[in-house]
């Protein structure tokens, strides 16, 4: 999915969510076992805080690589999309232009 994306932004989706996966496991282990809480602690905000960030970066490095995959996407003489391996165009016929 993230094919088209910078490395940097690539990288930053990545350490999230590694950070999530620690994150989100260390207030599993202190959460208490016993009845219901009302309140929410810090640690709950920490483990949910992690989840955030870790999709909020992941939408935009996706968005990015998909509008960088179809500038790049082959296109048949009229212009519509053709797929990676084809030769004509499915609508018209027309031969496909790679452009590199």
């Amino acid at each position: 999915m993230l094919k088209g994306a910078p490395d940097w932004m690539r990288y930053m989706v990545y350490v999230f969510f590694a950070y999530e996966f620690v994150n989100f496991m260390i207030p599993m282990g202190q959460a208490s076992s016993g009845g219901r809480h009302t309140t929410t602690s810090a640690v709950d905000w920490r483990g949910f805080s992690g989840l955030w960030m870790a999709f909020y970066s992941a939408a935009p490095a996706i968005l990015y690589s998909a509008a960088k995959t179809m500038e790049s996407s082959p296109r048949c003489a009229n212009g519509h999309f053709a797929s990676p391996n084809a030769i004509y165009c499915t609508r018209r016929g027309q031969p496909v232009v790679r452009v590199r």
